[in-house]
C-alpha cells in the first residue's frame, strides 16, 4: 500500500512542485512530432520555439489527413518533426503519453485504461477494435507536401526478436499533384510460448489540386494483414509470481495451437469543388495548434495570407470501400479453456467478413470573409450518407460449413454550424441522425465553445448520443459462443471543460460522462445490457517544467467510476519523464537521456478472450499498483535520430506480480534500440 500511495502522490506533487522555465509538450507518441503548424497549401505558420530549447527541429515537410480538411476552407497541415522529445515512446498503443493495457508483446490486442471514446457514430461491428493502432484507416491516412522528394525510414529492434519497421515515400509531380506510399512491418516473438505477432501493412495515397485551387482530389488505398498466435495466457500464475522458472517459455500456457488472423483493405476517394461568389480574406488569420492533451488552442498569425479569393460554397463527395475478414483457428479446441463447444471438438475455424460501401455527399456554405483556414466567419455544412453493409459468418467443421449472413443499408444525415465571434472565439454545433438501417434512430448532438483570454484558453463541450450497440453484441455464432439478443440503444451524456495556460505549459481537462443501458461482455464473455447507469468523472493533467538542462514532464489522469460495477477503470494513471538534454561536439550532436515512469493504481482490469478477440469483465485478480521504469539515451545528428532503451529496468526488484491483463504478465527487462532517418532530395 505504501508503494502505491507513493507513486500516486508523486504524480500529484510533481506537476506543481517546481516553478521554472517550461518546455513545450507534444502529444505525438510515435516517430513524428509536430513543431510547425502550417496552412495547406499557401499559408505558413511557425510556432517559435524557446531559444534555449535544444531539441527543436523540423523537416521542411508538411502533413495532413482528411479529418483536417473535412470542414476546412484549406486543410491545416503540420510539420513533420525531427525532435528527440518522446522519440523513445515508439509503441503506438501509448497514446497522448498514457500507457494502454495489453497482452505484453508488441502487436498484441490492447484496451485503454481510460473511458473509451464514446463517439461511435454509425455502424460498428466489434465492440472495440483491439489492434487499431497498428492499422491504416482511410480518414486518418497522412498526405505529405514537400518541395523535394521526401522519404523516411524508421526501425526498432529489441529482445525476443522484436522488430518494428516503417517506411514513408512521397513526392510532388509538378505543383499540384503528390503521390506517396507507406509501409509498416511488425514481427515480435514475445517472452512466452506462442506469443508471435506479425503485421504487414502497405498504403498508397495521392492528392491533386486544380490550378485555381477550386477543385481537390484525395485518393488512398491500403491493405492491412496480421497473424497473432494466441496462448490464452499462462496456465499457472504462481510459477511466474514465485519466479520458479527464469525461462518464461517453460511456463505452461492455456492454448497450445490457436491463432487469430485479420485482413483489412480499403479504397477511399474524396473530391470537392468550390463555387459561388468570390470573397476576400482579412489581413490576419488565426490558426489552430494542439496542446499535450489534444485540445485545440488558437495561435495568432499576423502574416498577410496569400489566398487572394475564396468561394461561398463547396460541394463534395466521399466514396469509401472497406473489407474486413477475421478468423480464429484452434486445432485443440477441447483443451478445457472454453466452456462450450457447439460444432466441432477436433478443430475450430471461425471467420467473419464485413463489407461496407459508403457514399457521402456534402454541401458547405462558407459565409462572408475568411476568418481562418478552418472555416469562414459562419460556416454551415450538410452531409447525406448511405452505407451498404454486408456481413458473413462461417463456422467450419470436418464435415460441413455453417454460414450466417446479414445485409442492410444505413441512411443518415449530418449538419454542422461553425461560427467565430468577439465574445466567444469559436462555436461549433453539430447534430446527426440515421433514418434507416441497423442504426436507425441513432442521433447525436454536440456543442463546443472556445474562449481565448491572453495566454489562456477555456473550452466547454456538451455531447448527447443515443446509439445502437455494436452489431457483434446482438448476434454472433462460433464454435464456442452463440447468442441472439435484441438490445436497446445506449444513451451517453458528456460535459467537459478544457483549460490551457500557455505560459505555464499547463493543460487540464475535466469531464463527466454518464451512460445508460451500457452494453458489455460479462465474466463469461456473454453480452449483457445494464438496466441502470454508470458514470465516470475524470481530471486529466499535463505539465512540463525545465530547470537548466533538465526536464520534468507529467501526464496523468484521475478518474472515478460510479453506478453499477460494470465499467472497470484505475483510479489514477501516471507517466513521468525526467530527462537531461544538451548539445555536444560544438552543437553538432543533440543528446537526451532520462527515465520514464509508468504507473496505475490496481483494479480489476478486463480479461481477454482469444476466440472473440475482445476484452470482458473479470473478478479474479486485481492488476496494477506496480511502477515500470525505463531508462533511455537518444541522440540526433541533422536528420538522423537514434535511441537506446532499457525497458522495465526494475524487473524482479519489486516482486513478480506485474500484469497488465489477467494471466498475461508484462515483459521482463528488455533492451531496445531504434533509428529514424529522413531524406529530402
Amino acid at each position: 500500500m505504501l508503494t502505491k500511495n507513493f507513486f500516486f502522490i508523486l504524480f500529484l506533487l510533481s506537476a506543481f512542485a517546481v516553478k521554472g522555465q517550461v518546455v513545450e509538450l507534444d502529444s505525438t507518441n510515435t516517430f513524428e512530432v509536430d513543431t510547425i503548424i502550417k496552412l495547406e497549401p499557401e499559408l505558413t505558420k511557425v510556432v517559435a520555439p524557446d531559444t534555449t530549447e535544444v531539441n527543436y527541429d523540423s523537416l521542411d515537410v508538411r502533413e495532413f489527413t482528411f479529418n483536417n480538411l473535412k470542414y476546412s476552407y484549406r486543410p491545416i497541415s503540420k510539420g513533420v518533426g525531427n525532435t528527440l522529445e518522446d522519440f523513445q515512446l515508439y509503441n503506438p498503443t501509448i497514446q497522448n503519453r498514457l500507457q494502454a493495457f495489453g497482452l505484453g508483446n508488441l502487436g498484441s490486442a490492447y484496451f485503454s485504461a481510460r473511458l473509451e471514446d464514446y463517439d461511435h457514430q454509425g455502424f460498428h461491428y466489434w465492440q472495440r477494435d483491439v489492434k487499431e493502432p497498428f492499422m491504416f484507416f482511410p480518414e486518418e491516412l497522412v498526405y505529405y507536401t514537400s518541395q523535394e522528394a521526401y522519404s523516411q525510414v524508421d526501425y526498432v529492434g529489441g529482445s525476443k526478436k522484436e522488430n518494428y519497421a516503417r517506411v514513408v515515400l512521397a513526392r510532388n509531380f509538378g505543383k499540384y499533384f503528390n503521390l506517396g506510399f507507406k509501409y509498416t512491418r511488425v514481427n515480435s516473438e514475445g517472452f512466452y510460448l506462442r506469443q508471435l505477432n506479425s503485421y504487414q501493412n502497405i498504403a498508397a495515397f495521392s492528392k491533386l489540386y486544380s490550378k485555381d485551387r477550386r477543385y481537390m482530389l484525395l485518393v488512398n488505398g491500403a491493405f492491412n494483414g496480421n497473424t497473432n498466435q494466441e496462448n490464452g495466457g499462462i496456465a499457472a500464475d504462481t510459477i511466474f509470481e514465485d519466479n520458479l522458472s527464469g525461462n518464461r517459455k517453460l511456463i505452461p500456457i492455456n492454448l497450445s495451437d490457436a491463432q487469430t488472423r485479420l485482413r483489412k483493405r480499403h479504397a477511399f476517394v474524396y473530391q470537392h469543388f468550390d463555387f459561388g461568389r468570390k470573397t476576400t480574406p482579412p489581413q490576419a488569420i488565426d490558426t489552430l495548434a494542439t496542446d499535450s492533451l489534444g485540445l485545440d488552442t488558437l495561435q495568432i498569425d499576423t502574416i498577410k495570407p496569400e489566398i487572394t479569393e475564396g468561394r461561398l460554397f463547396r460541394v463534395g463527395h466521399t466514396f469509401k470501400y472497406t473489407m474486413q475478414a477475421s478468423a480464429y483457428d484452434d486445432n485443440v479446441p477441447s483443451g478445457g479453456f472454453y466452456n462450450d463447444i457447439y460444432l466441432d471438438s477436433t478443430v475450430t475455424a471461425d471467420s467473419t467478413r464485413i463489407r461496407n460501401f459508403s457514399n457521402t455527399v456534402s454541401l458547405i456554405y462558407f459565409g462572408k470573409g475568411i476568418i481562418d483556414s478552418l472555416y469562414k466567419k459562419n460556416t454551415i455544412a450538410l452531409d447525406f450518407s448511405l452505407d451498404n453493409i454486408k456481413i458473413n459468418q462461417s463456422l467450419n467443421d470436418t464435415l460441413d460449413t455453417l454460414r450466417v449472413a446479414d445485409h442492410f443499408s444505413n441512411i443518415g444525415g449530418h449538419v454542422k454550424w461553425l461560427s467565430r465571434g468577439k465574445v466567444v472565439d469559436r462555436t461549433e454545433v453539430a447534430a446527426s441522425f440515421i433514418f434507416a438501417g441497423y442504426n436507425k434512430a441513432d442521433h447525436t448532438v454536440r456543442v463546443k465553445a472556445l474562449k481565448k483570454l491572453g495566454g489562456t484558453s477555456l473550452q466547454l463541450q456538451l455531447n448527447y448520443l443515443q446509439q445502437q450497440p455494436a452489431y457483434f453484441l446482438t448476434q454472433y455464432s462460433s464454435n464456442h459462443f452463440r447468442w441472439l439478443y435484441d438490445l436497446n440503444q445506449v444513451l451517453t451524456r458528456n460535459a467537459g471543460v478544457d483549460f490551457t495556460w500557455d505560459k505555464a505549459h499547463l493543460a487540464v481537462a475535466i469531464d463527466h460522462t454518464s451512460i445508460s443501458r451500457f452494453a458489455y461482455l460479462d465474466t463469461l464473455s456473454q453480452p449483457v445490457q445494464s438496466g441502470g447507469e454508470v458514470s465516470v468523472q475524470s481530471v486529466k493533467l499535463s505539465h512540463s517544467l525545465k530547470f537548466g538542462k533538465f526536464h520534468l514532464q507529467t501526464t496523468g489522469i484521475v478518474q472515478n467510476t460510479g453506478g453499477e460495477d460494470i465499467l472497470r477503470l484505475p483510479l489514477a494513471i501516471v507517466h513521468e519523464t525526467f530527462s537531461y538534454q544538451d548539445k555536444w561536439f560544438k552543437d553538432k550532436l543533440v543528446v537526451r537521456m532520462g527515465v520514464d515512469l509508468f504507473y496505475n493504481t490496481s483494479f480489476y482490469a478486463n480479461a481477454y478472450n482469444p476466440a472473440l478477440a475482445q476484452f470482458h469483465l473479470q473478478d479474479t485478480k486485481e492488476v496494477g499498483g506496480y511502477p515500470y521504469l525505463d531508462f533511455f539515451f537518444s541522440f540526433k545528428i541533422k536528420k538522423f535520430r537514434a535511441f537506446l532503451k532499457l525497458e522495465h529496468l526494475n524487473s524482479g526488484l519489486m516482486g513478480y506480480e506485474y500484469y497488465q491483463t489477467l494471466h498475461y504478465p508484462s515483459n521482463d527487462r528488455a533492451f531496445k534500440y531504434g533509428i529514424s532517418w529522413a531524406f529530402l532530395d
